[in-house]
């Protein structure tokens, strides 16, 4: 036969109480009809990390080489925050392009869209926004409300993966203090690139600029009264402005340093200013 008709397919696993439904067609020329439903689902055992949906439905139309896709579900996945998911977009089983993935969570609402690739290399990009987001998920002591606006670009080459984030706009507040920050960052394959990097946050200000690679160039600012807000397990006031350029395997420090009532673990230094220009 041409064509495959599937009225109600239904499997359960009594031990965790789940439940997944899946009603549809197939053709033989290749364009499907599919929906899904499911309850208690829970994927942890096949993975290395949590992954499970309280209940959720999907469906999957069109041809084999452009998928439609639909999904609306509660998901707890260890990457992200717990909460409501929905995705619009469509695949070819090589790549996908999302039109729009949004998530309703306990710890803010996040939407993104953008494509990404998995064959024959992993590659994506995605413009993601962030409304009253806890950044407390991802850094620990860091909890608050920020909203956000930024690109995220990745691609896997043969010496690894390359991903970089453009911060066209942050602010909010963390640990009860005011929160700015834009700029753009880009990690991998060795390579640490800071393109006029710049936070604010309560009455610390970060400046970074260049690169860490085989060649260093990089210029930072820092000013922080009270690095314990940042950094709980830290005290004190430090200031410093400086450049590292040069080969990687010999750099060149130029700084100004200046440390007043420092302390983390046994380290502390009531007063400190140096002046510091020294191949490293």
């Amino acid at each position: 036969s041409e064509n495959w008709h599937i009225n109600n397919l239904r499997s359960t696993r009594k031990e965790l109480k789940s439940v997944v439904s899946l009603k549809g067609r197939a053709q033989h020329k290749g364009e499907v009809q599919l929906t899904f439903a499911w309850e208690n689902l829970d994927l942890s055992d096949f993975f290395d990390f949590r992954l499970s949906s309280e209940k959720g439905q999907a469906s999957v139309g069109g041809p084999m080489t452009h998928l439609k896709l639909d999904v609306n579900t509660e998901l707890d996945l260890k990457f992200i925050p717990k909460g409501n998911w929905q995705l619009v977009g469509t695949t070819d089983f090589n790549s996908m392009q999302v039109e729009s993935l949004k998530g309703d969570t306990n710890r803010g609402r996040l939407e993104t869209s953008g494509n990404v690739t998995w064959s024959p290399v992993l590659s994506w990009q995605a413009d993601v926004i962030s409304q009253q987001f806890n950044p407390e998920f991802y850094i620990d002591y860091w909890n608050g409300k920020v909203n956000s606006r930024f690109v995220s670009t990745g691609d896997m080459t043969d010496k690894g993966l390359i991903y970089n984030t453009k911060i066209t706009d942050l602010s909010g507040k963390i640990r009860s203090l005011p929160v700015v920050a834009n700029g753009e960052f880009k990690i991998g394959s060795d390579q640490y690139e800071f393109r006029e990097l710049k936070l604010v946050y309560g009455d610390t200000k970060l400046d970074l600029h260049g690169e860490l690679g085989k060649k260093w160039s990089l210029r930072w600012f820092i000013h922080s009264p009270n690095l314990n807000t940042i950094l709980p397990d830290v005290k004190g006031q430090v200031d410093s402005k400086g450049t590292l350029t040069g080969e990687s395997v010999n750099p060149t420090i130029d700084t100004v340093l200046s440390l007043q009532n420092f302390e983390y673990k046994k380290i502390k230094a009531t007063s400190l200013k140096a002046e510091l220009r020294s191949a490293l």
